[in-house]
């Protein structure tokens, strides 16, 4: 584990204990607050709807107003409601769909978030695109267009509904519940199942290389694919092991899927974000066995087994 330390001159009152040694209690860190860039991204989002606001608002003036028919306008003439609905719908879709995309307001307004979705921007963004594409199929044909303009609309239209549908069907997916205990080479999971395995400060502790190649190994078996495994890990000596079996995965092709590694820089400040978790309940840290200071080589003893399923907690 790294230890990183700046000086930045004398800082008597500065220190992290009391005088009798024991940690001070931190007063919890206010939420970042979202900055100015995300609010410039939706005023530029804003600014690239009000050109389809614009021109339907101009379009619904012509069809409520009385003005003259001409070729150009037509068939909206002939038939308006459908290309009402769609003004109505895509102008509400792309001003309130906007909003959506702001972090800040996501986290200090989730409940609107969530009702604007579900009401709002979804049904509109569908009702928008459908009918879309019955104009593009049931209108006639504008003067000047031609067969490449009209197989754009159709594939714009179409794919703007699949991706509201996927999106849609991506918010209902629930993660399923471990039956039995996992184990180093007996994850609960069907083959070929998992989009992404998560291996969380554990693999370092995997000390054993035949355990470590059956970890891998069981880990390729869960994965559909094109998965990922996502290593998050502690820096120096406890990489060095799984490099070479990274190496060596790649050189005997026994593992398919990629794995991408965060590499812990353990910090200060990062550790006093962890109290805080820990602290307030937010984090449970998971306890194999506990002993006292005397029984320190008994613990480590017990380490060396690697038959450790949590932490070893030495108490004073």
């Amino acid at each position: 584990m790294e230890a990183n330390v700046y000086d930045k001159g004398p800082t008597p009152d500065a220190s992290p204990f009391n005088k009798v040694g024991n940690p001070k209690p931190q007063k919890p860190k206010a939420p970042a607050k979202g900055g100015w860039a995300e609010w410039l991204a939706l005023a530029g989002l804003i600014a690239l709807s009000l050109i389809p606001v614009i021109a339907g608002a101009v379009r619904l003036t012509e069809l409520t107003g009385g003005a003259e028919v001409t070729p150009d306008n037509a068939r909206f003439f002939a038939s308006p409601l459908p290309v009402m609905v769609h003004i109505f719908s895509a102008s509400l879709y792309a001003l309130l769909g906007a909003f959506q995309f702001v972090p800040g307001l996501r986290r200090r307004r989730p409940s609107w978030h969530r009702t604007a979705g579900r009401l709002l921007v979804v049904p509109c963004g569908l009702i928008a695109a459908l009918s879309g594409l019955w104009m593009t199929l049931f209108y006639p044909w504008p003067v000047g267009d031609g067969v490449i303009l009209y197989g754009l609309r159709l594939l714009f239209g179409s794919a703007m509904v699949m991706s509201i549908v996927l999106g849609v069907a991506a918010t209902r997916v629930r993660l399923e519940p471990a039956p039995q205990p996992a184990s180093i080479d007996r994850l609960p999971v069907s083959d070929a199942s998992q989009d992404v395995v998560f291996v969380l400060f554990a693999a370092h502790e995997i000390r054993d290389a035949d355990d470590r190649v059956r970890f891998f190994a069981e880990a390729r078996r869960a994965l559909a694919p094109g998965g990922l495994v996502a290593y998050v890990g502690q820096p120096n000596g406890h990489v060095a092991p799984l490099r070479r079996l990274g190496g060596g995965m790649v050189r005997q092709r026994l593992f398919g899927q990629p794995v991408v590694a965060f590499i812990a820089n353990v910090n200060r400040d990062d550790l006093l974000v962890l109290k805080e978790l820990a602290e307030s309940g937010k984090v449970t840290p998971v306890i194999d066995r506990t002993y006292p200071l005397a029984e320190t080589p008994a613990a480590l003893s017990y380490l060396g087994t690697t038959r450790a399923r949590g932490k070893v907690v030495i108490t004073v």
